[in-house]
């Protein structure tokens, strides 16, 4: 499903919405086009591709998801783990990724870590995994959809193919 960021927007339409009850996997094909690349401040600016937020004091509190960035020195989007742990933000960066390239993207809730896995095959073994610990119980869950910036909006509009797989 393609998504669209409007030009002077956050959010991605459609939006995701609804709540589940301690679902362990969320599995996406995402595609990056052209329309990705953009000028902003790239040091304290990551976008939000998709992930799990908690009911009980919201995704700032605690929620695991996948970021991205537009990197102009590479001419690629760069992957980033993008989680609040506790109320405490962590990023990590996972990898580089290229335009118009399918990828699969898996992100685990086991025990007592978020565990995060790219690939460019859905089954494939050259796959990029990290582990982010976590320490609540919470079960109620919400989806957490396409987000551009943090403080700074979409440049113009951006479109993301975005499916489950």
């Amino acid at each position: 499903m393609e998504k669209k960021i409007k030009a002077g927007k956050h959010r991605a339409w459609p939006p995701s919405v609804g709540l589940f009850w301690n679902c362990r996997e969320f599995h996406r094909l995402i595609i990056f086009d052209e329309s990705w690349k953009y000028q902003v401040d790239a040091n304290h600016h990551i976008n939000k591709l998709f992930g799990v937020g908690y009911v009980n004091g919201g995704h700032h509190k605690d929620s695991a998801r996948f970021g991205c960035r537009y990197a102009p020195a590479r001419d690629k989007i760069e992957i980033f783990s993008y989680c609040y742990i506790s109320g405490l933000r962590r990023e990590k960066l996972l990898c580089i990724v290229r335009f118009n390239t399918p990828y699969y993207f898996k992100l685990k809730v086991i025990e007592d870590a978020y565990q995060f896995e790219v690939s460019e095959r859905k089954d494939a073994h050259d796959i990029v995994k990290y582990w982010q610990p976590y320490r609540h119980k919470k079960k109620l869950q919400y989806p957490l959809g396409i987000y551009f910036g943090g403080e700074q909006t979409a440049p113009h509009d951006i479109l993301t193919d975005i499916r489950k797989v």
